[in-house]
């Protein structure tokens, strides 16, 4: 019961601050798919086709194609970087837009009113608090669980092809 009453009141205040919140979040997924799916794919099927390379070809001395790989290789690596910094970065940012959603509540709480009011307002100012926890916990575990160490595992990877 008192679950019901915590989800209730968090939804009581989506259409504020929170709407905020929930784009960012979205955006945010989008990346970590993005970082999953174009960035660490690809740079997987690059390492993989120069290891079948090194397999078939006799190692060439031509300078142009060493530089292509790697220049290849370096471009994978820079994007898979500025790609995992602006996923942790973003983590960081929803407690911060929940605090911000929290004192923009506050400060146009009205004390004039009955009690009653000021704590159904209190509530509602805090929502945007909790849900920039949420996300930010959310975020952080699939960081943890899936992307640092995939995303490590591709750079090392891509080092040892370099």
């Amino acid at each position: 019961m008192l679950i019901l009453k915590i989800w209730a009141v968090l939804f009581s205040n989506i259409t504020s601050i929170d709407v905020l919140i929930f784009f960012f979040g979205i955006i945010e997924g989008l990346i970590i798919l993005y970082h999953l799916e174009i960035n660490l794919k690809g740079a997987e099927k690059h390492v993989a086709s120069k290891k079948q390379d090194k397999k078939t070809e006799p190692v060439l001395e031509t300078s142009t194609i060493e530089l292509s790989v790697k220049e290849d290789t370096k471009n994978h690596k820079y994007t898979i970087n500025k790609t995992y910094i602006m996923i942790t970065s973003f983590i960081t940012i929803f407690p911060l837009l929940g605090m911000f959603g929290t004192v923009a509540s506050l400060l146009v709480l009205d004390m004039s009113s009955d009690f009653d009011a000021i704590r159904d307002n209190f509530f509602t100012a805090l929502t945007s608090t909790a849900w920039g926890i949420i996300f930010a916990v959310i975020f952080k575990i699939v960081d943890a669980v899936l992307l640092s160490a995939k995303t490590e595992q591709v750079m090392e990877s891509l080092e040892k092809i370099d």
